[in-house]
């Protein structure tokens, strides 16, 4: 309910006409901050998701790569640069067998 509802209807009509401004910048201020907050958590959501994405990738050209399958054919694939996957390969190697994914994500930064 308004602070104008409020005062139409004589619920705490001098309260709120004495308050008004102050009021209004209260609720203008909680209605701010909750929608702060709920960008930081869609940002904070959408952050996550594509971290999930890096670490699906990753883990999938390693197996391709512990496969066999050559870094042109992983490029083909995948839609990445052969150069890329190539970069991708040593970091990978060097990780080998335990393939950390942590790791390997770090030195790919």
């Amino acid at each position: 309910m308004s602070v104008e509802e409020c005062i139409s209807h004589g619920i705490l009509s001098d309260f709120f006409r004495n308050r008004r401004r102050k009021i209004e910048k209260v609720a203008a201020l909680d209605f701010t901050f909750e929608r702060r907050e709920k960008l930081i958590a869609r940002d904070n959501y959408e952050d996550g998701r594509l971290e999930g994405r890096k670490i699906e990738r990753v883990e999938i050209v390693v197996k391709m790569l512990q496969k066999g399958i050559s870094t042109e054919e992983i490029s083909g694939l995948v839609g990445v640069s052969a150069d890329k996957i190539g970069r991708v390969h040593e970091i990978i190697k060097k990780h080998a067998p335990d393939y950390d994914i942590d790791k390997i994500l770090e030195e790919l930064k």
